[in-house]
């Protein structure tokens, strides 16, 4: 098992190669991508982009991921990502997925998920952000657990960013790049079809 500040180092170093890649990241899905209303269903009519690679379509398509994590057969059922997805990612207990950088800030408050257990009784995900504060320095801000998650798929909360404090310590309160990092508490895990909420942008 690896020691703490060994973890601490290795999420700090796939922090700052997501980050780094912010510039090309923003250019091709960034904050202009295009906006939905995938979570209409569930009376959440935001409009909301996807986080780079979150459909886990293509693989974990610059996700960094720690322990057993993996793609796997089984899209969530209601496929807002499009009709032919047909995968998720399955985070073991204990072990991380890290998303590329993603526009954060006053103008991107929440993000949203689809998510459901494969194991475990008081299973649930813990959420961090990771960013670059003014002097570059790689930090990150626990967001806490994203409530329990079921056997079933279902869309998960609406952690927000803003109220965690993030424009504060990036010192870029419009958009800033972010990292998300997911861990599985208590179980094994599946998420799929991460998106965030540009909410400055007209709902």
């Amino acid at each position: 098992m690896l020691h703490p500040r060994r973890l601490a180092l290795i999420f700090a170093t796939a922090a700052l190669g997501a980050l780094a890649a912010a510039p090309a990241a923003n250019a091709a899905t960034g904050c202009d991508a295009p906006t939905s209303k995938p979570f209409a269903q569930w009376l959440d009519y935001g409009n909301y982009q996807a986080v780079p690679g979150g459909s886990f379509e293509n693989g974990p398509a610059g996700w960094t991921v720690t322990g057993s994590t993996a793609i796997v057969a089984g899209n969530e059922p209601w496929k807002v990502g499009g009709a032919g997805d047909a995968k998720a990612l399955s985070i073991p207990n204990g072990a991380t997925a890290t998303s590329p950088a993603t526009c954060a800030g006053l103008g991107f408050p929440t993000f949203r998920y689809f998510l459901r257990k494969t194991s475990g009784l008081l299973t649930s995900v813990r959420a961090d952000v990771l960013y670059l504060d003014e002097g570059h320095i790689v930090g990150s801000l626990p967001l806490g657990l994203l409530g329990l998650a079921g056997s079933s798929w279902s869309p998960g909360l609406l952690p927000s960013l803003t109220l965690a404090g993030l424009p504060l310590v990036t010192g870029n309160p419009t958009d800033s790049s972010i990292a998300l990092r997911f861990t599985a508490v208590g179980g094994n895990v599946q998420i799929d079809d991460v998106y965030i909420d540009p909410y400055s942008r007209t709902r």
